[in-house]
């Protein structure tokens, strides 16, 4: 578990070292789609192409999500609730 948590790091800067990336997790406030695509599309720029771009929305299409890149066969929706039941 702990070489597993090792590995995983959060930020919210996206000029951060991004192109040895396998899995990326947004996570941002929901308060419009087009934000959302807006940050797919900035993702799409700095990650590598095999990157899969995940959301954690609820209320945003992921269809919509996965439309703002060029790589939609890479883009999917990942929900995380709290707590686990």
């Amino acid at each position: 578990m702990n070489r597993a948590l090792a590995r995983l790091h959060t930020s919210i800067d996206m000029r951060m070292p991004l192109k040895t990336l396998d899995y990326v997790i947004e996570a941002v406030f929901e308060r419009s789609e087009s934000q959302a695509g807006r940050i797919f599309r900035e993702l799409e720029e700095v990650c590598p192409r095999e990157t899969i771009l995940a959301s954690n929305t609820s209320g945003i299409p992921v269809s919509l999500l996965a439309s703002a890149t060029r790589r939609p066969d890479k883009v999917i929706g990942t929900h995380f609730m709290n707590p686990v039941r």
